[in-house]
């Protein structure tokens, strides 16, 4: 597949990032949150421009990187919401550097997000006494990682040297023990606790009001100043609806945002991955497949071989070999090499299977015809995956789901009948297809839909196909005893009605790809 465009595909990229870091990246809906096991991107467009790449990175390494380091069961109910706020402040950048050496590339995404959020836009102050303290202790924790944060960090220092003469110079030392030593989260909230307690005793100090009044500049008065601070650090949730955005909340907001940009064009969702019951193919089926398959087998290798890259060998002309120069000493002329293109079998191949309510008593047909192509296709060493649609998720009525089969690398089995259910969310499946297909290190990928009618969003699964094809994943559909697939896939379809007429069906949609990929 296209690397480049893989990095571009938002759909795609978010996978790769799941896949990498070992936690589960699911998209859809108009959310992005993190509940601990998973991480929830909303629905967003194909691709996007290299903003939304970037924040869709960003976000992804900082909740994994809570996932991994983050113990949330130190926030008992005891815990006030301010110390939960500083706790956040501290516990992010806790786990960004712990995360940061595991994979360190991740660093350079989270400086990215840093100075998009806190560098980038207005620099206007709080219009309240607790958020600018609250604002400058998050300053000050960011700008230990990006050094241009320290203007915005400076102006918020002298407005508070202002109000809370004392508080700053208490929480400069605190911030100074915790980054030199802050090993998990507990650490961090008894950091939380010991700030909002500097600020308790800030307020405790602030007993008459200055004869000259408040400075000029500050947009609150100073009984206003004493109150709303102490409130905050008593437990009132006065102002908690005000707090500075930290960094998560800032990047689910555009991502958001973006979510709602394109939701009258459609934005790309992708299937989780649901259950549903299997058994084997009947035994009649079988007996059918074992025809079908015998003269499948050898002629399904040649249209599968795609083109190979071989080694360098030694020759006369081409680009220098520096490692061979010292044949030249030898009166030997061969310092060249030469790279020729050879052909042979690097394919992956995945059968997408439609078993809606439609399909009825046709999804045992459905199944066998799978089954045959898989059979024939892993003789000859082909990776092949199957995967089924809809499937049920429990607690979650109406998510387009996914049930898979055999995956790739998986033997091959017969427990591919499946009941028919449900409706046809094909343009979300196809999504979670070549999500799977991106991770593969074949050269040549392949994708079979086997369906027996629209899906419920055609042009939906139009635009997956095309950008599937942009990727270089090719695609070819099998109706079953129905035309609608030829509205999804015109020129690389066929519609067949019995087993014995899947050989050719097969044959005439590879032969004609093999011939366009010779043109």
């Amino acid at each position: 597949m296209d690397q480049k465009s893989l990095i571009r595909s938002l759909p795609l990229l978010a996978s790769m990032l799941g896949r990498k870091y070992g936690v589960t990246v699911q998209i859809g809906g108009n959310e992005a949150f993190t509940n601990g096991r998973c991480i929830q991107l909303p629905s967003l467009p194909a691709e996007g421009d290299m903003n939304l790449v970037n924040i869709v990175r960003s976000y992804t390494d900082h909740e994994t990187a809570h996932i991994r380091f983050t113990d949330f069961s130190c926030l008992d109910d005891s815990v006030l919401p301010i110390e939960k706020h500083v706790w956040n402040i501290f516990e992010d950048w806790r786990v960004e550097n712990c995360f940061a050496k595991l994979y360190p590339g991740s660093r350079h995404n989270f400086q990215w997000l840093i100075r998009h959020i806190f560098v980038s836009g207005k620099q206007e102050l709080p219009d309240l006494p607790e958020v600018l303290v609250l604002n400058w202790l998050l300053l000050a924790v960011r700008s230990w990682e990006v050094p241009e944060v320290q203007s915005r960090v400076d102006a918020h220092a002298k407005a508070i040297d202002q109000v809370y003469p004392q508080l700053r110079f208490q929480l400069e030392g605190l911030l100074k023990i915790m980054r030199s030593n802050c090993p998990d989260s507990k650490a961090a909230l008894v950091y939380a606790k010991k700030a909002v307690a500097c600020m308790q005793q800030q307020c405790s100090m602030m007993e008459s009001k200055p004869q000259d009044g408040m400075p000029e500049g500050i947009p609150f008065s100073f009984e206003e100043a004493k109150q709303r601070l102490k409130g905050v650090c008593d437990g009132s949730d006065v102002g908690v609806s005000d707090y500075p955005l930290d960094i998560s909340s800032a990047a689910e907001r555009v991502l958001e945002m973006a979510s709602k940009s394109v939701t009258a064009d459609g934005g790309v969702a992708v299937a989780v991955i649901g259950s549903k019951k299997t058994s084997p193919l009947a035994e009649d089926s079988m007996q059918a497949v074992e025809r079908v398959t015998a003269g499948m087998q050898a002629r399904f290798h040649s249209l599968m071989q795609t083109e190979l890259l071989s080694r360098n060998r030694p020759a006369r002309t081409g680009r220098i070999d520096w490692g061979r120069l010292y044949k030249l000493a030898i009166n030997q002329q061969d310092i060249f090499y030469e790279r020729s293109n050879g052909c042979g079998v690097d394919t992956a191949f995945h059968i997408l299977l439609d078993s809606s309510g439609s399909m009825g008593s046709r999804i045992q047909f459905a199944s066998a015809v799978s089954f045959a192509v898989v059979k024939a296709l892993t003789v000859n060493g082909i990776n092949v995956g199957v995967t089924t649609f809809p499937a049920i998720t429990e607690g979650k009525s109406g998510v387009p789901s996914v049930r898979p089969l055999v995956r790739h690398g998986e033997r091959l089995h017969t427990n591919l009948h499946v009941q028919a259910r449900g409706t046809t969310p094909m343009t979300e499946a196809l999504w979670w297809v070549l999500q799977q297909m991106s991770a593969l290190s074949e050269q040549r990928k392949i994708v079979l839909i086997v369906s027996d009618g629209e899906p419920d969003d055609v042009a939906g699964t139009i635009k997956a196909i095309k950008k599937g094809r942009k990727y270089g994943v090719e695609f070819y559909g099998l109706g079953i005893c129905a035309q609608e697939i030829k509205d999804v896939l015109p020129e690389s379809s066929r519609v067949i009605s019995t087993l014995e007429e899947l050989p050719s069906a097969m044959f005439a949609m590879l032969r004609q790809s093999v011939c366009k990929r010779v043109a």
